[in-house]
């Protein structure tokens, strides 16, 4: 057993050594792509119940990778399934983020973002308005739609589009109110919908979180909107983005916040690379970590082509004749598992031809793929020249010409 596991030990090593000196830019390439799509993935679901499904999703490919590569076909066979179905339920019920993910991924989004306003006074009525209801413990929720569309995400409450004035916001959440317990949604600078009623989030988080809490990071976790609430029972104003939540205790600290989060979203920026490097670095790192062995266990069964100039070999020649050729080397593609053609010895492939035939009628040789020396496990897809000329002389021909 130990003699096994020692040889176990040392083929994953060889196999690991011999795919590392194969790796080509295109494949770091593969490699970094991959983890910036999962780790952009991660950010968008965590945290809400998309997140927990995909986890049981990913646990299901998991078990049906792993009955694959042992052969347990009947396992094989039913994980199979299950992956399809699943796989059909994910996009179902999740359709509304799946289309907020491709809007995000939309490149016309850069043509279509809104133009800033010239003013943003209504700040001004906004911080007014929520300080004064967290100073007298009433509770507001106010969205602020940017560059992410929320008509699916959102349960329409009733259009209004007007004005932001700190009258109407502390009318539309007095307690008495009957657009106290929703949203007032905010959209270029306008009141556009009263009463309306966000998704709740799923994940974790502290008991004393209220409803008004939760739909506000519910609302965080699958956009960009920004979303302020104003706690009935505390009497504090939080300010919710990318599911974080933060406690405001100053009001000129909100009213900054609130204006350079609102420019920032109608103008186009350059990347930050520090923030793209360092921010959850952790989780990047770990994601790496695991996407480059995923590609190391895959990229072996890769089906791949590789040239090879290869020279001729002739053998069996009878000795009273003379073979001259034009070449003496072919171009031999092979076909093969990526680790198969990593580990190839390029001299043990060989083209051998057998001569005890020959005649003084040959004018042409062909080279089948049974006449190249290789490898069982890679294959020959093409040579070239497939047939070689020649020409072939008696030994003593060749020498009663030279006398006269």
């Amino acid at each position: 057993m130990v003699g096994l596991t020692h040889f176990n030990r040392q083929a994953v090593m060889n196999t690991f050594r011999y795919l590392i000196f194969q790796l080509n830019w295109y494949d770091l390439l593969d490699i970094l792509l991959v983890t910036t799509i999962v780790v952009w993935l991660y950010s968008w679901v965590k945290g809400t119940r998309a997140f927990r499904v995909l986890l049981g999703l990913g646990l299901v490919i998991v078990i049906y990778l792993w009955a694959r590569a042992w052969n347990l076909f009947l396992t094989e066979w039913v994980f199979q399934g299950v992956v399809q179905v699943l796989i059909i339920f994910v996009i179902i019920i999740f359709a509304p983020e799946i289309r907020q993910v491709l809007e995000r991924l939309n490149p016309l989004r850069i043509w279509n973002r809104p133009t800033a306003r010239e003013s943003l006074d209504y700040i001004d009525e906004i911080v007014s308005a929520i300080t004064q209801m967290a100073k007298n413990h009433i509770g507001a929720l106010i969205v602020f739609q940017r560059d992410d569309r929320l008509d699916d995400i959102v349960r329409p409450g009733i259009p209004l589009d007007g004005e932001v004035k700190q009258e109407i916001l502390l009318s539309l959440f007095q307690p008495s109110a009957p657009t106290h317990d929703g949203a007032a949604w905010i959209k270029n600078g306008l009141i556009h919908q009263i009463g309306a009623f966000l998704p709740i989030s799923q994940g974790d988080h502290p008991n004393f979180y209220g409803s008004r809490h939760r739909a506000a990071l519910g609302i965080s976790e699958v956009s960009d909107a920004l979303v302020l609430v104003s706690s009935e029972e505390r009497g504090r104003i939080s300010l919710v983005e990318d599911g974080r939540l933060q406690v405001i205790d100053d009001p000129d600290g909100l009213h900054s916040i609130l204006r350079t989060r609102l420019e920032a979203s109608s103008q186009v920026k350059g990347p930050d690379f520090k923030d793209i490097l360092f921010h959850e670095w952790k989780i990047k790192l770990s994601t790496f970590a695991i996407v480059t062995a995923v590609w190391f266990a895959m990229a072996g069964q890769q089906q791949i082509e590789q040239i090879y100039s290869v020279d001729v070999q002739l053998f069996n020649l009878p000795s009273d004749y003379t073979v001259t050729m034009p070449v003496n080397s072919v171009l031999v593609t092979l076909t093969g598992t990526r680790l198969a053609l990593a580990r190839l010895d390029p001299d043990a492939v060989k083209v051998r031809i057998d001569l005890s035939q020959i005649n003084e009628q040959t004018q042409s040789i062909t080279i089948s793929p049974d006449r190249i020396l290789k490898p069982p496990d890679v294959f020959v897809s093409r040579v070239d020249p497939q047939v070689l000329t020649v020409e072939v002389d008696r030994a003593e021909q060749s020498q009663s010409s030279r006398a006269q």
